[in-house]
């Protein structure tokens, strides 16, 4: 089963109805949602491979899949239509997924494609990051956003959220200095470091032409 066909017809045929992304032409998709997502695979999968991420799963949250005991738990702030959780997910079916968007009708569709796809790695749930600490405080190892906020503002929904010595991988276009910059406050207050600014590009066909995505993760960690 080619998942990811699959999740692009289902984001298509949604989209008419729940408006869900701008971006629909196929080739585009592929690149800018699904490279897109998986281009921080390497990153992540090193600080886990490192063991610079935490992977204690001795407490279940509610509401939350009963994780493997070795996989790290993550959470996508903000999943909207999926990404980058579900595609990360399709790679990593040994890894545990929780999508949280405080959008009702993005929730009913992540949880239809979740359960297209058969991913029994995956839940999503109707909360907002606010709303989430009340349940899952210092719950997740690694928290993911893309296309959600700024950075000062991911840092204080997601901190909360993390374990100690958890991080955060927010996905940045790769000009983002100014943006660094003005999380330093953030840092601070929600007692967390700057560890890495991964810059990289992807590149694709898009109709009869080539596109380059120039884009980065900002890593952050719970200190």
């Amino acid at each position: 089963m080619d998942k990811f066909k699959i999740y692009y017809e289902t984001l298509i045929e949604w989209n008419n109805k729940f408006n869900l992304t701008a971006i629909t032409k196929k080739d585009e998709v592929y690149l800018k949602h699904f490279e897109d997502s998986l281009a921080a695979l390497p990153i992540i999968s090193r600080y886990i491979g490192g063991g610079e991420v935490c992977a204690d799963n001795s407490e279940v949250a509610p509401k939350v899949l009963t994780p493997n005991v070795l996989a790290p738990k993550i959470l996508d702030l903000g999943s909207g239509a999926g990404f980058p959780g579900i595609p990360l997910a399709i790679e990593k079916p040994d890894w545990q997924f929780t999508l949280i968007d405080g959008t009702q009708k993005k929730v009913t569709f992540l949880q239809h494609v979740i359960k297209e796809l058969s991913l029994d790695n995956v839940n999503a749930l109707h909360l907002r990051a606010e709303q989430a600490k009340a349940d899952y405080a210092e719950y997740f190892c690694i928290a993911l956003t893309r296309a959600v906020a700024p950075l000062d503002k991911l840092i204080k929904w997601a901190m909360p959220l993390l374990k100690k010595g958890g991080h955060l991988f927010a996905y940045k276009g790769s000009e983002n200095e100014v943006e660094i910059d003005a999380a330093k406050n953030a840092l601070k207050r929600f007692k967390c470091e700057l560890v890495a600014n991964e810059k990289f590009s992807i590149s694709g066909q898009v109709g009869e032409s080539t596109e380059t995505l120039n884009r980065s993760i900002i890593v952050v960690k719970k200190i």
